[in-house]
């Protein structure tokens, strides 16, 4: 409720990404329609925080401080640094740590962590969820790296690896994106657009929909 996602598209992306309510963009065909995006409402944010007791420091005016950790890439940076001021205005202070790439993954991997951001590429099976959200995917096994555990949840995925028919897999997949959107393991930003400028001298490279650079393994230069 307190990140203004739409700030950090505008000014950071230059409108070059849409506000994300799921891992699955809108183009994907298991992606939940009715799902609504968040707005911010910083009152309903300080409301919430006070009912669990995390009340503001009379004399430092923060409520708690964590780290947020995050890659020396200067766009990652930079939106690192509007979430912290986001944060800042309903009294969570944070600290910024911004790591290279190998120490940042291991701290992710280890559970080192507190707060971070990462993007997701490089799939279009909504069961990527699997990988992500299940009891059985705790680092090393998979990436549910906040070890979030819902058996409810454990159980739709199986289902969804197990079914063929499309439309009975649409509906599994609804429902796990319906949960997933009621405990927001993890808060869901932007999908930020794939685009590419390049030399009319460069064959063979392809821009993919979900990220992926694997063209350029083909990719030459001509003279």
């Amino acid at each position: 409720l307190a990140i203004d996602r739409m700030s950090i598209i505008k000014h950071i992306f230059h409108d070059y990404a849409i506000p994300s309510v799921s891992m699955l963009p809108p183009g994907n065909i298991f992606f939940h329609k009715q799902i609504k995006q968040v707005k911010v409402d910083i009152n309903r944010s300080n409301q919430l925080l006070d009912e669990v007791g995390l009340k503001k420091n009379p004399s430092t005016g923060y409520r708690v401080t964590l780290t947020y950790k995050t890659t020396n890439d200067k766009t990652r940076l930079a939106i690192a640094k509007v979430i912290a001021g986001n944060l800042k205005k309903i009294g969570i202070h944070i600290k910024i740590q911004n790591l290279e790439w190998g120490r940042f993954k291991s701290d992710i991997e280890k559970g080192n962590v507190q707060l971070w951001s990462l993007a997701w590429i490089g799939f279009k099976d909504p069961d990527i969820y699997n990988y992500a959200f299940s009891s059985q995917s705790f680092p090393p096994l998979g990436a549910n790296r906040g070890r979030y555990s819902n058996p409810k949840l454990d159980a739709l995925l199986k289902l969804g690896k197990e079914t063929i028919d499309l439309e009975k897999r649409k509906n599994l997949y609804i429902r796990v994106q319906e949960i997933l959107n009621r405990d927001l393991p993890y808060i869901y930003l932007f999908h930020e657009s794939n685009l590419a400028v390049m030399t009319n001298r460069l064959k063979n490279f392809e821009v993919y929909a979900d990220g992926r650079y694997r063209s350029l393994r083909g990719a030459y230069l001509v003279q």
